[in-house]
């Protein structure tokens, strides 16, 4: 990118520099996100912290509700949630919304499917795993179809729009948005595409649309846990509760943050 391309990005909030790609300055841009978040994450690390503690109880519980309770839990842990699977809505005629092809397993039919069991295997699945390549594989897959939903980035739309290539590398813990430019090398740029099929990296709209659906399966997964510690507290009383290990995770990854950040201070200090 060239100089004025570097001076819109800092006016709209961003740090710029070129990074290193492969051992090599290879004109790879890399800024900083104004929107990324990592509390998402955070609160996932303790909802699978709690699942570990409490997923017996809490599916014996589930499983127990009357067929209409336990319809109106799922409905409240995901309002607007559809009756059906977006295969047979399409095929009837509907138009599916962003949420349906992002969330294809949050769906009336499929959870309450074999008596409430399809729920607690989906919410083991997403409590016994990270699940970042999984939903990246899904989101490029339908980013492959033209099928992805494009979310507004706000303020820094006309900026977004103006890089070659942007992605995220998901295990940059500062979610830094990195984009090509037009001296990158060939040799870079379809190491960055293979990077996208592996699951390596993420273009930007996959990773806005990861937030997205990562954010509501999070808040799904909540709301159950939420009901079954106000409504199940005389069979079983977890401790911690979820708040509480969301509280406490939030609080260790914001002292790791401060470590980190004195550890580099200290660093440029020793060499200036």
């Amino acid at each position: 990118m060239g100089n004025k391309p570097k001076e819109e990005l800092r006016n709209a909030g961003f740090r710029v520099s070129t990074i290193l790609f492969q051992g090599e300055a290879d004109n790879v841009e890399c800024i900083m996100s104004a929107f990324a978040n990592r509390t998402v994450e955070d609160e996932t690390t303790a909802i699978r912290s709690w699942w570990n503690r409490n997923c017996k109880p809490f599916s014996e519980w589930f499983l127990k509700l009357d067929v209409d309770d336990r319809l109106a839990l799922i409905r409240k842990s995901c309002p607007d949630i559809p009756k059906l699977n977006a295969q047979a809505r399409q095929a009837a005629g509907e138009t599916l919304k962003a949420t349906d092809v992002l969330l294809p397993e949050l769906t009336e039919d499929a959870l309450m499917s074999a008596g409430g069991r399809i729920s607690l295997l989906f919410i083991t699945r997403r409590c016994t795993s990270i699940c970042i390549d999984v939903d990246l594989k899904l989101l490029r897959q339908l980013e492959n179809r033209k099928n992805l939903p494009i979310f507004s980035m706000g303020n820094s739309a006309d900026v977004i729009a103006k890089l070659d290539t942007p992605f995220v590398d998901p295990s940059d813990a500062e979610e830094q948005v990195r984009s090509l430019n037009a001296e990158t090398t060939k040799e870079t740029r379809d190491e960055v595409q293979a990077g996208f099929e592996s699951g390596r990296f993420a273009s930007l709209a996959c990773w806005m649309a990861l937030k997205v659906r990562r954010t509501a399966i999070a808040s799904f997964m909540k709301v159950l846990i939420a009901e079954f510690e106000e409504k199940c507290n005389e069979i079983w009383k977890p401790n911690p509760i979820l708040e509480q290990l969301i509280e406490a995770e939030l609080k260790m990854q914001a002292l790791d943050a401060d470590m980190t950040e004195s550890a580099n201070a200290s660093s440029i200090e020793g060499l200036s």
